[in-house]
């Protein structure tokens, strides 16, 4: 599950950072590539948050056990 997030957060972040340097030179607004950027790492947060929460609960189902 975390790879996925991962590969999506990278995905929207590079996405993000070719929006914009594309503002440089065409006529895209630079707040797109900002916000995708943004968003790529919250994502990424996201999945962390998730890996830890999936790892602490594995622990403790171990541990009663």
């Amino acid at each position: 599950m975390f790879n996925y997030f991962r590969y999506l957060a990278a995905t929207v972040a590079i996405a993000g950072v070719v929006l914009l340097v594309l503002s440089f030179f065409v006529s895209v607004s630079i707040w797109f590539g900002i916000e995708l950027v943004k968003s790529g790492i919250f994502l990424y947060m996201f999945g962390l948050f998730m890996q830890l929460f999936e790892h602490e609960s594995s622990k403790r189902r171990v541990e009663k056990t």
